[in-house]
């Protein structure tokens, strides 16, 4: 990924298409709480930790997957069934 650090209230998020999703931890240099949306809910929730050699493979479901900072799930009291709205903006139509 070779990103160094997420800052608070920034994420990633991953359109992936529905069913379960393979993440893994390779060249990431901190812990990422990842969640599962699907249909504007919260439908898993996956903390995944940095690794050195042997990193395991974590399966994640949903449509769209956003990783966010160690921590993020519980400070802002994210759970399965949290509604989700996902907002696309499209930057070019705004030049």
């Amino acid at each position: 990924m070779y990103v160094d650090d997420l800052k608070e209230r920034e994420g990633m998020l991953f359109i992936m298409g529905n069913g379960t999703h393979s993440f893994w931890m390779k060249n990431v240099k901190f812990n990422i709480d990842a969640i599962g949306i699907k249909d504007g809910e919260v439908v898993d929730i996956v903390r995944m930790k940095v690794c050195s050699e042997k990193c395991p493979i974590y399966k994640i479901k949903g449509t769209y997957i956003l990783e966010l900072k160690e921590g993020s799930v519980e400070k802002y009291k994210i759970r399965e069934g949290s509604k989700v709205e996902i907002i696309y903006e499209n930057k070019e139509a705004t030049r």
